[in-house]
């Protein structure tokens, strides 16, 4: 990594020079998801500062969710845990009563025009092209979940060169080995619509469906994924523990 001259940052608190840097590292991929990064002598060293700025300024992304530290081993860039998703609702169960989890499949890829509401959802100029994805996520051959999926294509066109069997059954791992980018955070709504059916998600006995909308942002806060997950509102079952 080679020396950074925080004057072109501003006049913000050098701890905040700093974490900005530091953020565009993460931003690069300099290092790893779930990498180790440099020891906080290294990158005081690095950056030309005290190692009590830089650990002000690691703290703060360890706030932000970016970093994760980890005593007595050191501070490692964080995967996040989408773990609590809506779509976890949809999940069934074995007769252990452990989750099941279902298998994603490709049925769709392709490139498309731009698409005005999408493109606003995603930040980008209406005209600029879009990768649409259809993809299904079955328990016993059983479509669960059907998901409709749209990406900017500049950043994610390596994935138009995969063809549907390649891509894994996670996909923002995915999206960090063919794309370079990282999904940081997502943000979900959730309708109930009275009756609803597609190619490849049969109705329910009562015909209504579950649609879950994701805006999936990137470490920079850009939105990199829009998604729409659709399910039988009889398989959905909302569970929480409260203590």
């Amino acid at each position: 990594m080679e020396f950074h001259n925080l004057h072109m940052v501003g006049k913000l608190p050098r701890y905040a020079q700093i974490r900005h840097l530091l953020q565009q590292e993460l931003a690069k991929q300099s290092w790893p998801v779930g990498g180790m990064i440099p020891s906080e002598q290294m990158l005081a060293e690095t950056y030309g500062v005290s190692i009590g700025t830089i650990r002000k300024a690691v703290d703060l992304l360890v706030r932000d969710g970016l970093l994760d530290k980890v005593q007595g081993k050191g501070t490692f860039v964080k995967y996040p845990d989408f773990n609590s998703s809506l779509t976890r609702f949809f999940r069934h169960r074995n007769k252990d009563g452990l989750p099941i989890i279902p298998v994603g499949k490709v049925e769709k890829l392709t490139s498309i025009d731009g698409n005005g509401e999408i493109n606003t959802f995603l930040g980008r100029a209406a005209h600029e092209p879009l990768i649409y994805i259809e993809r299904t996520r079955r328990l016993s051959g059983t479509v669960i979940v059907s998901e409709k999926i749209w990406l900017p294509r500049e950043p994610f066109a390596a994935l138009l060169k995969l063809k549907p069997e390649q891509f894994d059954n996670l996909l923002y791992p995915l999206y960090i080995k063919q794309c370079g980018q990282l999904i940081l955070s997502a943000r979900e709504q959730l309708t109930f619509l009275p009756r609803y059916a597609d190619d490849y998600l049969p109705a329910g006995n009562s015909g209504a469906a579950v649609k879950i909308r994701r805006f999936a942002y990137g470490i920079n806060g850009e939105v990199l994924e829009y998604r729409e997950s659709y399910g039988k509102a009889d398989d959905f079952c909302y569970e929480t523990v409260i203590a």
